[in-house]
């Protein structure tokens, strides 16, 4: 885990084709957060101190797909009871505290229970990714239970909405429909994985949202780079932070992912070139490696355990206020 998310929650995720919903344990940590977030926040208004919101990314696409062949984290069906038993336990079959067949849960229960601890956890940012931002007004829902008697229409304040890019081909598809949603949350971020310079300023678009003119990266809240199995440039990550300085938007850098720039050729371990022009030269001979230009940039893979989230020799945790 990176130092820029503060924790990382799959209400569900797909093993083995079937998909399988995070047990309490997993969704009780949502709550210790929420609490120690709390104390932190009184503590920072008592002392007018900073209090920073931590952060929980949600990789799972809620807003994709239907959920089919549902299990809970022990492997069996979920179900649950009727009762309003005071455990509020996730079972097989039946309720252990009073022995009632328990309900299988729709998809529509799961959201609803994902967005209620949403509601219930006000001092936590939820940064929700999403590959289909065209679905999220559809499936967002509108009016969920608070409690027996209240009801919650208004947007929730603690959720970015985000989508994942890798070149500017994903920029131009995916942008322009996350901006749409810009009123049913608290921001907007988009999560950067390039392969190729990203470029957010005023690029013309056809088709544009209603009430844009140009794209520009001032439409949205928040820029996060991060790094996975590919390597990237860093060259291309400094374009995002410039232009995330130049617009005033918040700029995060997660990691460095499974690579990270070397000062020199090792003796040892898997290493590549990148080019300039995003060319990558692929297990370069030793001579290669020292004959690189100033343009060049060897990345070394280390593996996610230790990749480390400095640029320049800096931390960059940009958030939304």
């Amino acid at each position: 885990m990176s130092s820029y998310y503060d924790e990382e929650f799959k209400p569900w995720e797909t093993v083995d084709g079937r998909c399988v919903v995070a047990d309490e344990a997993e969704w009780g940590k949502l709550v210790e957060w929420n609490r120690k977030a709390s104390e932190d926040q009184h503590v920072a208004d008592q002392v007018m101190g900073t209090f920073t919101r931590p952060i929980v990314k949600v990789p799972t696409d809620i807003f994709y797909g239907d959920l089919h062949d549902v299990e809970n984290g022990h492997g069996g069906l979920i179900s649950w009871c009727d009762n309003e038993c005071p455990t509020g336990e996730w079972n097989d079959c039946f309720c252990p505290e009073c022995g009632a067949e328990g309900l299988i849960l729709t998809t529509d229960d799961l959201l609803n229970r994902f967005f209620q601890t949403i509601d219930s956890t006000q001092h936590v940012d939820y940064l929700l990714m999403t590959q289909r931002p065209e679905l999220v007004r559809e499936k967002w829902p509108t009016r969920w239970v608070r409690s027996e008697h209240e009801y919650q229409d208004d947007p929730l304040d603690n959720i970015i909405l985000a989508t994942y890019v890798e070149t500017q081909a994903d920029i131009e598809r995916l942008v322009p429909e996350l901006i749409k949603c810009h009123d049913l949350c608290k921001g907007l971020a988009v999560v950067c994985n390039p392969k190729e310079e990203l470029d957010f300023n005023f690029k013309p678009l056809l088709g544009k949202p209603e009430g844009y003119t140009n794209f520009a990266i001032e439409y949205l809240n928040l820029i996060i780079a991060e790094g996975n199995e590919h390597p990237i440039h860093p060259d291309h990550v400094r374009s995002l932070r410039d232009q995330c300085l130049d617009a005033g938007v918040p700029f995060g850098f997660a990691s460095w992912g499974q690579w990270i720039p070397s000062d020199a050729p090792r003796q040892n371990g898997f290493q590549v070139i990148l080019r300039p022009d995003g060319g990558v030269v692929d297990r370069p001979s030793w001579n290669q490696m020292l004959n690189t230009t100033g343009d060049d940039w060897i990345m070394s893979r280390i593996g996610k355990e230790s990749d480390g989230c400095l640029l320049d020799g800096q931390e960059h945790n940009g958030r939304i206020a």
